[in-house]
């Protein structure tokens, strides 16, 4: 009898209410603001100094978090679950993405087995009652804290944080393509350097979803000066060869990507960079609708890459660029090759030509002294119209009132919820200083 009478009181104690996980990142996101703490179970204190940034992709829940773990300073991922033993039931313990996570955030503490990152068990930790906490989880309150205590519109403030945020983006995508192509200047020629900067940077763009970095690497394993002499087919066929091969971890020569690397001979092995990447689940495949897969894109990028050596190409780029009003759509002709179907849409043409081709042109001009092509490369960066939206333009769009209607704005709004809304820093924000 007392047996039973034990057992049933384990049972209820045991039982525990079924929480999303998403439900968890919610509960997480308010409750690890700059300088929170919390205690693992192994009774290290940890301090949250930049929770990272959210991952929508495959891979850990956060990324590039800052934490102070006893004292000592760790960056890297952290992860979330429901349950400590989802880190083996989810098969991230043999799982190379997951080699960098610093802190796992679990909403209860379950036995598991094996060894985990440094936990933190949040129920225990939340500060008020877990119904409490899911509750306002589940209400989904905005994302962006300012929104609760802006006093409705404010234009000129907005404006000016948000031509400063994108001004910022700029600067360091120039700054991006300026490192790069003093590394590539050391084992080749200004010009082809600067066509090989601009066929890495297209690639990263072509994988977006969250293969981007995939993709650039498969443009550093295989250089535009090899890849655009060959036939349309064999490019084809060379791409998803070497793309194979990076997979299997075989030995792919990259171009250099440091002077050092240049000078001494030294060759990056594809078998780090796939452990880095994430091992055998390369290409991430999650809410990819089919005709944006990596294997079409990738025939897009071999029919049109070759068109980097062509100078007319690269004449008619200078000549929209300094257009009295150029618009996205005038630039898709130089994206068109081969069958319309695969040909990039009006909105990744307009992100190739504001992320690519505007830094790019811009750093071009400066090194040639042709101001005027400078200003227009800068002009078409800030000035673009209709830029399209994604989920970051919307929340601040609509917590700052204003219109996300030219890419000044879009690129601002994006730099704002980037770095300072996703990361909590809101006592950094440019739009908060200005509020001061």
């Amino acid at each position: 009898m007392q047996s039973t009478i034990s057992r049933n009181v384990t049972m209820l104690r045991e039982r525990r209410p079924a929480v999303p996980e998403a439900h968890v990142v919610r509960m997480w996101l308010a409750a690890a603001v700059p300088d929170s703490t919390f205690v693992t179970t192994d009774g290290e204190k940890v301090r949250v100094l930049d929770p990272g940034r959210q991952n929508r992709h495959d891979g850990p829940d956060f990324l590039g978090a800052t934490i102070v773990l006893d004292g000592v300073l760790r960056r890297g991922d952290i992860e979330i679950h429901v349950r400590t033993r989802d880190w083996e039931r989810h098969g991230h313990h043999e799982d190379e993405r997951y080699r960098n996570v610093v802190l796992h955030v679990c909403l209860y503490a379950e036995r598991a087995g094996g060894t985990q990152p440094p936990t933190v068990i949040l129920a225990m930790q939340l500060g008020q009652s877990l119904r409490k906490a899911w509750s306002t989880a589940r209400r989904a309150p905005p994302e962006l804290r300012c929104a609760l205590r802006l006093p409705g519109p404010v234009h000129c403030t907005a404006e000016a944080a948000l031509e400063l945020a994108a001004a910022e983006r700029f600067s360091r995508k120039c700054a991006r393509i300026r490192t790069r192509l003093s590394e590539l200047a050391a084992v080749l020629d200004r010009g082809p350097a600067f066509r090989q900067v601009v066929y890495e940077a297209v690639a990263r763009g072509m994988g977006f979803g969250g293969n981007e970095e995939q993709f650039a690497l498969l443009a550093r394993a295989l250089p535009l000066a090899e890849l655009s002499q060959r036939p349309a087919a064999e490019r084809r066929q060379r791409l998803l060869q070497t793309a194979e091969r990076i997979l299997a971890g075989g030995d792919e020569k990259m171009v250099p990507h440091r002077r050092e690397e240049a000078r001494d001979g030294v060759v990056v092995q594809s078998s780090e960079i796939m452990c880095a990447t994430g091992g055998p689940a390369w290409w991430n495949r999650s809410g990819i609708m089919p005709h944006n897969r990596h294997e079409r894109r990738l025939q897009w990028f071999a029919d049109w890459c070759c068109q980097l050596d062509d100078r007319r190409w690269w004449r008619n780029c200078f000549r929209l660029m300094q257009a009295r009003m150029p618009q996205s759509r005038d630039f898709q002709p130089q994206f068109s090759v081969g069958h319309p179907a695969r040909h990039p849409g009006r909105e990744r043409v307009h992100e190739l030509v504001v992320n690519v081709l505007a830094p790019a042109v811009a750093v071009h001009a400066a090194e040639r002294k042709r101001p005027e092509l400078g200003a227009a490369a800068a002009a078409l960066y800030f000035r673009l119209p209709s830029p399209p939206q994604n989920r970051r333009t919307r929340i601040v769009a609509s917590a700052l009132h204003v219109a996300c209607d030219v890419t000044a704005r879009q690129q601002g709004m994006v730099e704002l919820h980037a770095e300072y809304c996703s990361r909590h820093r809101c006592r950094e924000c440019l739009l908060s200083i200005r509020q001061g």
